[in-house]
C-alpha cells in the first residue's frame, strides 16, 4: 500500500501538470511504466494466491514471483488504488503495453470508490471502459 501511495502521488502530480500543460510523464516514462509493471505483478501474484486459496490470506512466508525483500506485506488496502491514470495515460493515451497494470486494473475497477488518501474515484475519472 505504500509503494502504491508514492507511485499514485508522483501519477496525480504528473496528471495536474499534464492539464496545465507540463509534461512531468515523458522524461522518466520507461522507469514509471516500469515501476508500475513490477508493482502490478507483485499485486497480480498476491490476488492470483488468495484467489487459489478460496479467498484466503496467504500464509506469511509467501512471497510473490521475484520478490526480493524479506515478508511481504500489503501494509492495509491502498494498493486497491492508484493504478488507473497511470495505466491511462501510458497505455491508452500513448499505447504502451502494460500487461499486468491492465491486468489489475481491470480486476481492481469494482474498487472505484474505495477512500484511499489521494486515490479516490480513479476509476470514474480515467478509466476507458471496453
Amino acid at each position: 500500500s505504500h509503494m502504491m501511495m508514492g507511485l499514485g502521488a508522483m501519477t496525480n502530480a504528473a496528471e495536474t501538470a499534464r492539464i496545465q500543460g507540463v509534461d512531468l510523464y515523458g522524461e522518466q516514462a520507461q522507469r514509471i511504466v516500469a515501476g508500475y509493471e513490477l508493482n502490478a505483478g507483485y499485486v497480480n501474484d498476491y490476488l492470483d494466491e488468495v484467489n487459489r486459496l478460496g479467498g484466503s490470506q496467504p500464509a506469511s512466508t509467501w512471497r510473490p514471483a521475484n520478490w526480493v525483500g524479506g515478508n511481504f506485506n500489503l501494509g492495509g488496502t491502498a494498493y486497491k488504488s492508484g493504478w488507473e491514470i497511470a495505466y491511462h495515460h501510458y497505455a491508452q493515451r500513448l499505447g504502451i503495453t502494460m500487461p499486468e497494470t491492465q491486468r489489475l486494473v481491470t480486476r481492481l475497477r469494482t474498487n472505484a470508490t474505495q477512500a484511499a488518501l489521494h486515490l479516490s474515484w480513479e476509476t470514474l475519472t480515467h478509466a476507458t471502459w471496453a
